[in-house]
């Protein structure tokens, strides 16, 4: 509804807009049809070691363009950099601390499939105006593999629009890919407590980023909605740093690290049998990573 109160339907606009009401009504419509067809869980067959090394070769986690070196990039806010980490659930955190070294999501990913992850979060910043002139001056020069893109509880502050974000983030993917990078779309958790009138800027900014990964056909992470599998409810969700409210604990980190590592992967961590192939692939126990389906 803010979309049409702010702006005049225009032939970008609209077409826009019928998509997210496709996606949003396949969305609301999904639960339903699963619900009615629940069957008793079975486990999955365990990969062959032809599949896993199928499933590797296939990742994004390689050398995609050809230079000799897998170079992944981590592009974002805070929330990339690792702002909270380092906390548990329960401790009582009303600003959470900048960490000195490798934090967040991409020191999950990097202790997961073993490839190091360059951070380039920086807190504080606003993805659609210093973040898009940053994005643009430094993937062109760096040209990485990948660039897992993030960002947006910033731009709240500004009242940024739908609409100028989704501008921003198409800019970045289209600079990403004249550079050869392949760009995957990190969603932003959901947020409670100090930071609980974020929420309704940050939901439309996931709406956004999950429609621009449908159009231009690249991954996108629900943060919000793997964050939720394990809370329940945004409202003081225990993988955040409370009552902060914004940046995830440790716990919170490793579920956006695991989900991030599924869309590497290329593997539908969303189901039960997407998250038991993902231990087979990296080799650890089952049942030993965080992450809940749908």
């Amino acid at each position: 509804m803010r979309i049409f109160s702010q702006f005049k339907l225009s032939s970008v606009t609209l077409p826009r807009l019928l998509l997210l009401g496709m996606i949003g009504a396949t969305y609301l419509w999904q639960p339903m049809e699963v619900q009615a067809q629940t069957t008793p869980a079975t486990t999955p067959p365990a990969l062959t070691p032809d599949e896993i090394k199928n499933i590797l070769a296939d990742s994004y986690a390689n050398d995609l363009n050809g230079d000799g070196n897998i170079n992944i990039i981590a592009f974002g806010d805070s929330i990339t950099r690792g702002v909270g980490d380092f906390t548990d659930p329960g401790d009582e955190v009303f600003f959470s601390s900048i960490p000195t070294g490798e934090a967040g999501y991409p020191l999950r990913v990097e202790q997961l499939i073993g490839v190091s992850i360059t951070n380039l979060g920086v807190p504080g910043e606003r993805l659609t105006t210093d973040g898009l002139v940053r994005f643009a001056a430094a993937i062109p020069r760096r040209r990485p593999d990948v660039v897992l893109l993030s960002g947006g509880s910033n731009d709240v502050f500004g009242h940024v629009s739908d609409n100028q974000y989704f501008r921003a983030v198409q800019t970045m993917i289209n600079i990403a890919k004249a550079a050869g990078s392949e760009v995957i779309l990190i969603g932003t958790p959901p947020s409670c407590c100090l930071h609980d009138g974020s929420a309704y800027f940050t939901n439309g900014y996931n709406q956004q980023m999950q429609a621009l990964a449908f159009t231009n056909e690249i991954p996108y992470v629900n943060a919000h909605q793997a964050f939720i599998n394990s809370c329940g409810q945004a409202e003081d969700c225990f993988l955040l740093n409370l009552p902060d409210g914004l940046h995830p604990n440790s716990e919170g980190y490793d579920i956006l690290g695991e989900a991030i590592t599924g869309a590497l992967l290329r593997l539908d961590i969303t189901t039960a049998s997407g998250i038991a192939q993902m231990e087979q692939v990296l080799n650890v126990k089952a049942g030993s990573l965080s992450i809940e389906p749908n």
